[in-house]
């Protein structure tokens, strides 16, 4: 199975970190999707070494959408505390998990879908 995560906000809660872990213990191939430059990395690569999740299995979309990429992968979920991400990732027929909700990232989708 293929499981990726978003990393700022979803990837870096503690909760997800211990979900991480897990599904790779279980034999999972985890991801890393993140709409941050490659150059801003680092925090991304130690993380992800402390979690146990490979190098070449983290990318970085340049602030592009993730659901091209998660289609392309194949990813079987994806979890993320972005709702538009997660609608667009479900509108390519992939699961996708909103990890995280609070009332600005809500307020900011409304406004954004003019509502």
């Amino acid at each position: 199975m293929k499981i990726s995560f978003d990393f700022d906000d979803t990837l870096t809660e503690k909760h997800m970190q211990q979900l991480a872990v897990s599904l790779c213990g279980s034999g999972a191939d985890v991801y890393i999707i993140t709409t941050r430059l490659a150059g801003f990395g680092q925090e991304v690569y130690q993380l992800a070494s402390q979690l146990g999740i490979a190098q070449d299995k983290i990318y970085f979309t340049h602030r592009a959408s993730k659901a091209s990429l998660v289609d392309q992968l194949e990813i079987d979920i994806h979890f993320d505390d972005d709702p538009a991400e997660v609608e667009s990732i479900g509108q390519k027929g992939r699961m996708a998990v909103l990890v995280k909700l609070d009332n600005v990232v809500l307020q900011r989708f409304l406004q954004n879908r003019g509502y």
